[in-house]
């Protein structure tokens, strides 16, 4: 490499850089808000907090790389030029193309490294992100009950505790099941306790009776018992096993769908089209340089 190369890929480089951390810290900050609720409600640590919202940074820098080689290229040129640095090398008999070369071997470098970012890396850390986000809303919502607060933990599932102790016992509980809107299902108990299973946490209450009304007969039915295991985890992903969206997935099974999950079947295009974007879109940084 020449040394006008050299001097014009550092100046390229420098100027990438500086804008790409800039505007990557200010989408991240942006976006880092909308989880602020898992610290206030759910009592995520800040370290925790950090590391999930860190699991997007790769999507982002994927996202912005066009626009920031972009930015950099036309200030860096621009700059050499008010210098009038670019008459001195044309009067050296230096031609555009070798001008413009370093700026095409970022370009390339760039396009390299987004491709690694789409076909690896992003679908790593979003499938991560997405499988500790699921941990966060199921299983956090039950084990950090809060005393004296009207909890939540699940769609149409309110838990009320009136006490929850050092040991971890709870005391005074209440929960409204609305999962069955035709079927409502109240359940107090004097004491309980979260117990972790293989499905998920569970709430082991005792001493108590679990009421049930029929809203097309207006019949209560009233069950007393000694223990009783809340499942309030009913949801999809702890049933059936979560379905992977087109982001998480790698390229092969993007697409290749399988036919053995209603989802890929339903969502078949989509995930193809996913498939193509991959391959296309780190394209980008070539065109916009």
């Amino acid at each position: 490499m020449f040394q006008i190369d050299r001097y014009i890929f550092r100046q390229l480089f420098i100027a990438f850089s500086l804008v790409t951390i800039c505007l990557v810290l200010i989408i991240w900050l942006s976006r880092s808000l909308r989880f602020i609720d898992y610290i206030v409600n759910r009592g995520v640590s800040l370290s925790l907090f950090g590391y999930l919202t860190s699991l997007l940074l790769p999507s982002l820098l994927y996202v912005i790389f066009p626009l920031t080689l972009f930015t950099a290229i036309l200030f860096t040129y621009n700059r050499i030029s008010n210098d009038s640095e670019l008459v001195v090398s044309f009067a050296a008999g230096i031609s555009p193309m070798k001008i413009a070369r370093p700026a095409l071997m970022l370009a390339g470098i760039v396009t390299v490294f987004a491709y690694f970012l789409s076909l690896y890396l992003i679908p790593v850390s979003y499938r991560t992100f997405k499988d500790l986000q699921f941990e966060i809303r199921n299983n956090f919502s039950i084990t950090l009950l809060e005393e004296g607060t009207f909890s939540e933990v699940a769609p149409d599932i309110t838990v009320y505790v009136r006490e929850r102790k050092s040991n971890g016992e709870l005391a005074g509980i209440l929960v409204q099941d609305n999962t069955n809107e035709q079927k409502p299902v109240t359940i107090i108990a004097q004491s309980g306790a979260v117990v972790e299973t293989a499905a998920g946490p569970r709430i082991l209450v005792v001493k108590g009776h679990r009421q049930e009304r029929d809203k097309a007969t207006n019949k209560l039915s009233l069950l007393y018992f000694d223990e009783y295991t809340l499942d309030l985890n009913q949801t999809e992903e702890y049933t059936g096993g979560r379905w992977h969206e087109p982001r998480e997935r790698f390229l092969r099974s993007l697409l290749s769908p399988g036919t053995s999950n209603h989802n890929d079947i339903k969502y078949r295009q989509e995930l193809i089209a996913e498939g193509h974007a991959r391959l296309v879109n780190p394209l980008y940084n070539l065109s916009f340089a």
